[in-house]
């Protein structure tokens, strides 16, 4: 018994040193919250305002008068790598969301990129 004991003592402290997370969300904005679908699913166009995607995801990144402005950028940057057990892996996040608004206010055109996974949609 005291053999396996000390194969546990000896290789216990290597399997736990083989999980290791790093996950910055400093850049991570409320874009970060949200997926793709989601996204599509909540910002309608021709239907949602500027009121609502303010409510939604914040100011927008670009521009700082964004009340004028008929173009708004949200980005956000979410690094989260890793390794288990020996196998790394990254899940990072870099999002990009373009939308356009007409006089009236109201949302023409969204334009999204997640360049990690290098999804887009419009």
């Amino acid at each position: 018994m005291s053999k396996i004991r000390k194969i546990i003592v000896l290789t216990l402290p290597f399997l736990l040193s083989a999980c290791m997370v790093n996950l910055d969300r400093t850049r991570a904005t409320e874009l970060n919250r949200y997926s793709e679908s989601s996204i599509k699913e909540k910002l309608i166009i021709g239907s949602s305002t500027k009121k609502e995607v303010l409510l939604l995801l914040g100011t927008p990144n670009s521009p700082k008068d964004y009340n004028h402005a008929s173009e708004w950028v949200y980005k956000s940057v979410q690094i989260h790598r890793g390794i288990y057990l020996l196998i790394p892996f990254n899940n990072n996040k870099d999002q990009v969301l373009t939308l356009t608004f007409n006089e009236m206010g109201v949302l023409s055109s969204l334009d999204y990129i997640d360049k990690a996974s290098k999804k887009n949609f419009k």
